[in-house]
């Protein structure tokens, strides 16, 4: 996401808690906070949000626990500022538009149909030496076309 939104914002600064830890007296500089969870980390990263918006730190969350469990999981609205539900490449930059006009909505969903001008990830702000390789392959995705059969 970092790539889709660099042209937005004045500083980025991405933390994969899988290969480093997170230092939360190192984000006084920071305006917003955008954290993607899943199932697995979801205890960590809302623990991680509450500190942060404990600073004035303004919270966006995604990912799939965002999104999987948005009606049932009752600390996601409680902590976030704002949610992305699903793909968040065209709700993200909404997003930060609307922040940045102090507009900000609780929840975005804007369907991604094709990744046509979607950049590829900033790869380079992430610490390459805690990686085996720096090769991403993105196996997730699934568009639904409309399909014309003529018989």
């Amino acid at each position: 996401m970092a790539a889709i939104i660099t042209n937005m914002v004045s500083k980025i600064k991405i933390v994969d808690l899988a290969v480093q830890s997170f230092n939360i007296d190192k984000v006084e500089d920071f305006d917003i906070a955008l954290l993607t969870t899943t199932m697995g980390q979801s205890d960590l990263i809302f623990e991680i949000a509450r500190k942060l918006k404990d600073k004035g730190i303004t919270v966006i969350l995604g990912g799939p626990h965002a999104t999987l469990a948005y009606d049932f999981d009752k600390r996601i609205v409680e902590i976030a500022d704002s949610v992305i539900i699903g793909a968040g490449e065209k709700a993200l930059p909404q997003a930060i538009i609307d922040y940045q006009n102090h507009q900000l909505k609780p929840k975005y969903y804007m369907p991604v149909t094709s990744l046509d001008g979607i950049p590829f990830s900033r790869l380079d702000l992430l610490d390459s030496s805690k990686y085996y390789s720096s090769t991403v392959m993105i196996a997730t995705r699934n568009f639904r076309t409309n399909v014309n059969i003529a018989l």
